[in-house]
């Protein structure tokens, strides 16, 4: 009888669905796939590593556990590493603020990185992240040296956000 069959594999669809609800397979497992949450451009990425192509696990919205990333431009977000001087890191922070203005800056000092602390360095770092949630680029920086520092960024940004043949657009420059 092919109601009987019918019937069967909607209680065996029910029963999986329950059991992978129940045991959050679904959310963590087949949620992010199907998303595609897991594609990265590049080499694959380590787990306790940032590797550029890699899908941050970052959103969108605003969220007071962790930073949030922009739609439309690139978004920096600033790392100062595990030790650093306060003063000279948010020294740094606002230079970078103020010369930066082709994306969006975020200071990581001081606020939780969220899902991302377990794989940023050691070291002060910026990120470079696209408006997908991709990491682009990884920038070294020195808190001792703001104007490389800014150099180093924006010099970044320029290879990966504007054309080969502009410069990135910095504050008090003319286009």
């Amino acid at each position: 009888m092919p109601g009987n069959d019918d019937r069967r594999q909607t209680l065996a669809r029910d029963a999986v669905y329950r059991l992978g609800t129940t045991t959050q397979t679904l959310e963590k497992v087949l949620a992010p796939k199907l998303a595609q949450l897991d594609t990265h451009y590049g080499a694959r990425p380590r787990k306790r590593s940032l590797v550029p192509g890699e899908r941050l696990p970052l959103g969108w919205r605003e969220s007071p556990a962790a930073p949030v990333l922009a739609v439309d431009r690139y978004t920096v977000l600033l790392w100062p590493g595990l030790q650093y001087r306060y003063e000279r890191w948010t020294g740094l922070v606002d230079t970078l603020r103020e010369q930066l203005t082709a994306a969006t800056v975020c200071d990581l000092g001081g606020r939780p990185p969220g899902p991302l602390l377990g794989k940023l360095p050691r070291e002060a770092h910026a990120l470079l992240v696209r408006p997908d949630g991709h990491l682009d680029a990884l920038v070294p920086l020195d808190d001792r040296a703001p104007t490389a520092a800014v150099r180093a960024v924006g010099q970044a940004l320029a290879r990966h956000v504007l054309p080969h043949a502009t410069a990135p657009q910095l504050a008090g420059q003319k286009a």
